[in-house]
């Protein structure tokens, strides 16, 4: 595993368990376990199947890094739940319910400057266009590593692509 996911694990299982939490009942009824049980099983997955296996591709400097290993907490959920018997349309509704019920957490006015940040046009283009030059300078240090390019106009009928 690379030095870098080793050091990060204590917040990397903190943000698992920040997902996770609030599905709890839904784990619990779709494994058959508590979710005191279950989370360390998830968690060992995750620890043994993912973080041994990521490729190093920035660390905190670059946003891909929280991209991946936020999604491969799902993948390890959804791959322990299939030992369970649970389907994959369940394990796909779970994946939405934790992000709803994390949302849903978030202060009014927070949820509120996010919608206005990703409803201005102009503003993510610009946004994007950043990101697709720092992900080229990344990847140029970083082989392995993945770039972005926003395309300027969008594709018709959306604000961005």
């Amino acid at each position: 595993m690379h030095e870098y996911y080793t050091r990060k694990a204590p917040k990397l299982k903190k943000t698992m368990n920040g997902f996770l939490k609030p599905i709890a009942e839904e784990l619990e009824s779709n494994s058959g376990k508590t979710y005191a049980a279950l989370f360390p099983e998830i968690w060992a997955h995750y620890e043994k199947n993912m973080l041994e296996n990521f490729p190093y591709i920035g660390g905190d400097d670059v946003s891909g890094t929280g991209n991946l290993t936020g999604a491969y907490i799902f993948v390890s959920m959804g791959e322990v739940l299939k030992r369970y018997g649970a389907d994959m349309e369940t394990i796909g509704h779970l994946m939405v319910l934790a992000y709803e019920r994390r949302f849903q957490k978030m202060p009014g006015l927070v949820k509120m400057i996010m919608h206005k940040s990703f409803t201005n046009t102009k503003s993510l283009n610009r946004k994007f266009q950043k990101k697709d030059a720092q992900k080229a300078a990344n990847a140029a240090r970083n082989p392995g590593s993945f770039e972005t390019k926003t395309q300027i106009p969008p594709e018709k009928g959306y604000d961005f692509s």
